[in-house]
């Protein structure tokens, strides 16, 4: 396990409540410029995770047997994982809304919801979900990948990189969801992760520290000036950071030198979670009248970082007790040893 890269897992999950927690925290009229700087360049956290995600995947898979038994045993495990961690939280999610705010349903798609066939967060009862259904469409090339030898990886992703262009080039965007989806841009933010460890010994050089941290700064500024957060432009400002800060990680552990452990170590092994069930929490923030209630009894602040602190610790003990219990079962069970 590489310590940084789960630290700044949990760290890309935080960005993403606080991005969520936003707009609550500014309708209890409060004001904070240092979270509120954060939260609403949170959605970055997202490009984080697709390049680890990237980067974990060629871990897993870099030195395997590739053959179609190979390809099988991946896809599935995969595929546990993410639905697995998400169904519990799915259904929760849509008994709550249904006995307590029922017409947020309406005007979702609930199959899709489950099954993670629908990219449009705003089709789905989980809105962050939208990012699984990359993960999955990844996992796939990726499968392909390992279905025989034969089939080396600079000239898959090489072809996925070409066509993606070709897209970007040709097709413009929104004008036809399935192009937009199998051809979308994010994508290269995966196979950056990938190639990324694939080549890790050679990036992992010391001298090269100093480099990455001022192109990490340089890019996370050039990524907020801009702002563009849909598209090509979004892959080459805030994915080219994302790539950057994971590279960054990833060479300081190379070199023994560990930024945070404790804490944020934990919150990345529960990363998975907190990403899913924040936004219904702080929906019940609202629908519940909590909300209102902590602004009229003057204990906004202080109420709000509790509840923040409430939903991150319920994260962490649906992980441990629900999500990786309910994997590993499943998984010593269903799944032959590699």
């Amino acid at each position: 396990m590489f310590y940084n890269i789960q630290a700044l897992r949990g760290i890309a999950a935080l960005m993403v409540v606080f991005h969520h927690a936003l707009p609550h925290f500014k309708a209890m009229n409060l004001s904070n410029m240092v979270f509120e700087s954060i939260a609403k360049f949170g959605y970055l956290g997202v490009d984080i995770f697709f390049v680890i995600s990237g980067f974990v995947m060629a871990k897993t898979t870099i030195g395997k047997i590739q053959n179609i038994n190979s390809s099988v045993q991946f896809i599935f495990k995969r595929f546990l994982r993410i639905f697995l961690g998400f169904w519990p939280i799915v259904f929760l999610a849509i008994i709550y809304y249904y006995f307590f705010n029922p017409s947020f349903l309406d005007n979702k798609e609930i199959l899709q919801s489950i099954f993670l066939v629908n990219a449009n967060m705003f089709d789905l009862v989980i809105a962050p979900a939208w990012s699984l259904t990359y993960e999955l469409y990844f996992y796939l090339i990726i499968a392909i990948l390992m279905l025989s030898p034969k089939i080396k990886p600079q000239f898959l992703f090489t072809a996925v990189i070409l066509f993606i262009i070709l897209k970007i080039t040709f097709v413009t965007l929104g004008s036809n969801k399935f192009i937009d989806f199998f051809l979308s841009s994010l994508i290269l933010e995966f196979i950056a992760g990938y190639a990324l460890y694939y080549f890790l010994d050679k990036l992992a050089n010391k001298k090269f520290i100093v480099i990455i941290l001022l192109a990490t700064i340089g890019f996370l500024y050039l990524a907020i000036t801009i702002n563009k957060p849909y598209g090509h432009i979004r892959v080459l400002t805030f994915g080219v950071f994302a790539f950057l800060i994971v590279w960054l990680f990833a060479s300081l552990e190379k070199n023994k030198i560990f930024i945070i452990k404790g804490l944020f170590k934990s919150l990345g092994d529960s990363s998975y979670t907190l990403y899913l069930t924040h936004v219904v929490f702080l929906g019940m923030l609202y629908t519940l009248g909590l909300r209102d209630y902590l602004v009229r009894v003057d204990f906004a602040m202080i109420g709000f970082i509790i509840y923040m602190i409430l939903i991150v610790t319920f994260s962490w003990l649906f992980y441990k007790i629900v999500e990786l219990p309910l994997y590993t079962t499943a998984k010593k069970h269903m799944i032959k040893s590699d």
